[in-house]
């Protein structure tokens, strides 16, 4: 015997539906209780169409604590999807028409289990002749035919050595503007002076762009200034033999002396 399936069904509409956060909710516990009982007791496509909640069910199904709360919520359903309910006694009868044709509860053409996932099919080793080289992951400028960044890329590349290669992406966006405002020409001049006068690590097209009018000639720049040696001047030690020189005791009596005759006048 084909075992029943263990999942349910949801339409997609439920996402943008007008429905509050209780009713959807109540919807996808409904629905999960209703095939359960389905799967659980045997039931035919019919029977499981009506379902019977005691209050303790309500109350889970619900999510609320208090049954006429939960009676109400579950009662409020028949509004959003097309059920019924009513109440007999302390039962609540739910009667949902639609559900077991939705689900494809023994329905002709809805399997009642998953339907079996065939294996992968093999992909075949690729044909030596055909196997093609993957493409080197070089710079685009770099892989392109030339263009007006190519022999910026150049200069980089015959400053820095052969292993060194230009950011292409970033420096176009500097050194296309100066281009445009001062011609490929002297732009491509001034910067191979200052590639020429910039150590790799510290090369940028947007540093050079700021400083632009400073790499008119060889030598450009702004030069920190240096510190001066410690062996200047400036910087060399009093002679031992320069000492401050003490006043004796009969010298330190006389000025006392003067300081007091000048406060008394």
């Amino acid at each position: 015997m084909t075992p029943r399936k263990r999942y349910f069904r949801m339409a997609d509409a439920v996402g943008h539906k007008a429905w509050s956060n209780d009713e959807l909710a109540a919807i996808v516990r409904l629905a999960s209780h209703m095939h359960e009982r389905w799967s659980r007791d045997g039931l035919t496509p019919e029977q499981a169409n009506t379902c019977y909640l005691s209050p303790s069910d309500c109350e889970r199904l619900s999510g609320k604590r208090r049954r006429d709360v939960a009676v109400t919520l579950l009662e409020r359903l028949g509004d959003v999807v097309e059920m019924s309910a009513r109440r007999d006694g302390d039962v609540l009868v739910i009667h949902w028409p639609k559900f077991a044709d939705f689900q494809g509860l023994g329905a002709r053409g809805f399997p009642e289990t998953r339907p079996e996932i065939a294996p992968p099919v093999p992909v075949p080793d690729p044909v030596p002749d055909l196997i093609i080289k993957k493409e080197s992951r070089a710079p685009i400028a770099a892989r392109s035919q030339a263009t007006w960044l190519t022999p910026f890329g150049d200069a980089w590349t015959a400053q820095y050595g052969d292993g060194s290669v230009m950011p292409y992406r970033q420096a176009s966006r500097a050194l296309r503007s100066l281009t445009l405002i001062h011609g490929e020409d002297e732009t491509l001049r001034r910067w191979k002076l200052y590639l020429s006068g910039t150590a790799v690590a510290f090369a940028s097209a947007e540093k050079f762009k700021q400083g632009f009018g400073q790499w008119s000639s060889a030598g450009g720049g702004t030069a920190k200034p240096q510190q001066p040696a410690l062996t200047s001047a400036a910087h060399k030690p009093f002679p031992r033999e320069v000492e401050t020189q003490r006043a004796t005791p009969e010298q330190a009596r006389e000025g006392f002396r003067a300081i007091r005759e000048a406060m008394k006048g």
